[in-house]
């Protein structure tokens, strides 16, 4: 399906996380913001039960991505985090500009553009070791998220 994008953001800690340089890892990418009443708290919570069924944390890296960064700064996102991982090391909550988020919504993973205030993009990505896209689910569908976690547990047993 193509290489995964770059792209460089801020963590809950206000440090820059570079997506490439977690190569190497197993990784699931969403999209989200911190002041969704529903649908939000709906699939980082699925994707925390996917994340519980792997045989370690370290397993796969987990990377929220706010398409809501005026609003979602590090310190809403890491409370908002506490919600949902264990760690900081396996589920990373990032914040960037607004202009760079779109983008690689709209042009890295090829996906929708799903900026607020309109309806942002449900969708969670799968990205192998290597960095490529391996596959797109639908959050909010369970039959998709059952298949994104088999096909996760897949790829993380055979390393």
């Amino acid at each position: 399906m193509g290489a995964a994008p770059d792209f460089t953001f801020l963590d809950t800690q206000e440090e820059q996380f570079r997506f490439r340089e977690t190569d190497g890892r197993v990784r699931v990418v969403s999209f989200f913001f911190a002041r969704c009443p529903s649908i939000c708290p709906r699939i980082n919570s699925s994707l925390q039960a996917i994340q519980r069924a792997l045989p370690s944390p370290e397993s796969a890296l987990f990377v929220s991505i706010s398409v809501d960064p005026e609003n979602d700064t590090p310190q809403v996102l890491a409370e908002y985090a506490k919600k949902y991982r264990g760690s900081s090391k396996n589920w990373k909550f990032l914040t960037g500009d607004s202009s760079t988020v779109e983008s690689l919504l709209s042009e890295g993973f090829r996906l929708a553009s799903g900026m607020l205030p309109d309806e942002h993009n449900t969708r969670v990505v799968l990205v192998d070791r290597q960095g490529r896209v391996r596959g797109y689910y639908q959050g909010m569908d369970s039959s998709h998220l059952e298949r994104l976690k088999s096909d996760l547990l897949g790829m993380v047993k055979d390393k």
